[in-house]
């Protein structure tokens, strides 16, 4: 936005002279006059809406003590709108803009107390990490240690594995019955390809001979991978919290 007035920043808060508003305003009345009666008129209130100070201006022979005014935005803008005119709502329209461009760049420090709780609050967490870490590190090593096993298991096998994970009772039937409500088997207990091709499930081939004929049986087998899965799966369903074994 362009910058119409000069807005000076100070500890106090943002200001504008007096004497320059008064120049943009254009004004007919001599500034002296016409600050004057404004603060008088409108109860304009000394070190509150504005502070005045001397300036000592040089002169080709001299020199001689002028009263200077630095006004709040809030005085300026009344002003503006006291002036009553298009120059006047220029300037208070333009106050108000750069109100908000400060108010949106403003950054809020902690203190000193809200600073000390960020510290123990950001200490409480750490701690809390390294405890879940130092808990879960033997689950961390068994999903580790079965994921790169080689030997795949048989299902009422990973129902075994279920209870001694969890400590609660889960019989083979009961598992099938729960993988296929999950949709991992379907209705001949035989798992759906994508997750076998997951490597959650593999098949174990049985070459089998009888009376003269000769067949091969394959029979589904859960990978190391999967029996993670679904023990964590199955526990997770039932709301419990794995046992460090």
């Amino acid at each position: 936005m362009e910058a119409l007035i000069k807005i000076y920043e100070t500890r106090n808060g943002s200001v504008v002279n007096a004497r320059e508003l008064h120049e943009f305003l254009e004004s007919k009345r001599e500034f002296a006059t016409w600050i004057k009666q404004r603060i008088e008129q409108y109860s304009f209130i000394e070190n509150q809406d504005y502070t005045s100070f001397d300036k000592f201006v040089k002169r080709e022979i001299g020199s001689s003590t002028r009263i200077e005014y630095a006004l709040t935005l809030d005085m300026a803008k009344e002003l503006c709108m006291i002036e009553n005119n298009n120059r006047g709502k220029k300037a208070r329209v333009y106050f108000i803009e750069m109100e908000k461009i400060a108010k949106k760049h403003q950054i809020s420090l902690p203190t000193r107390k809200e600073l000390a709780q960020m510290v123990i609050d950001a200490e409480n967490e750490v701690e809390k990490k390294n405890a879940y870490i130092e808990q879960t590190k033997p689950l961390v090593r068994y999903a580790e240690a079965v994921q790169k096993a080689d030997d795949a298991i048989l299902l009422r096998q990973l129902a075994k594995h279920i209870c001694n994970r969890g400590r609660i009772k889960v019989g083979q039937n009961k598992l099938f019955e729960w993988m296929r409500k999950n949709n991992y088997l379907n209705k001949d207990n035989e798992p759906y390809q994508k997750y076998v091709d997951m490597g959650l499930f593999g098949y174990h081939e049985t070459h089998v001979e009888n009376a003269g004929h000769s067949f091969t049986k394959r029979t589904t087998t859960v990978t190391g991978k999967g029996r993670v899965y679904f023990v964590d799966k199955y526990l997770e369903k039932e709301g419990i919290i794995q046992l460090n074994i």
